[in-house]
């Protein structure tokens, strides 16, 4: 059963605002790895995965330093890696501690509790929301488990929530 119906219903109901592209990722497939490719538009390494546990500040050109030099005002809330390759980025940060596979949780939680506050506040350039229930409980779980069902419906409500604020 689809737990993440909103994306197929927005697909269908709003053809001309909502795009569903395939991606497939080459292990190995870490935070820091992933953010540094999404945030410089570098290819990962092997050596980027080695690095996930003890991450250092990004020093290429990334749009975080370019967002922030132009004034942009960058809200995060979500995992902590950020904070270690991004330290000087964020106007307002909320980072939660996010290398416990076991806890499907906390980081969430923490999110929830600011992302659509922030929004509504209206006083932001750019906002980051980096949940981590989903990964976690994939590697704790695997796919098939009650406990990924249960975290993609919360991020089904929260997309949906996130969705009604910017409209």
């Amino acid at each position: 059963m689809n737990k993440l119906p909103v994306i197929e219903t927005t697909v269908k109901e709003r053809p001309h605002n909502a795009r569903l592209y395939k991606f497939i990722a080459d292990p190995p497939t870490t935070t820091m790895q992933r953010l540094k490719g999404l945030t410089t538009g570098s290819l990962p390494t092997f050596v980027d995965a080695g690095s996930n546990f003890a991450s250092s500040a990004i020093t290429e050109d990334n749009w975080l330093l370019q967002a922030s030099r132009l004034g942009k005002k960058l809200f995060f809330m979500g995992d902590d890696t950020w904070m270690q390759l991004f330290p000087d980025s964020f106007t307002k940060s909320w980072p939660f501690p996010s290398l416990n596979v076991k806890d499907l949780h906390t980081v969430d939680e923490g999110v929830l509790e600011h992302l659509v506050p922030e929004i509504k506040s209206g006083d932001w350039d750019v906002v980051i929301g980096h949940f981590l229930g989903v990964d976690h409980c994939g590697h704790r779980f695997g796919p098939y488990l009650p406990a990924i069902g249960d975290k993609l419906l919360q991020m089904n409500v929260m997309i949906q929530s996130v969705m009604a604020e910017l409209e």
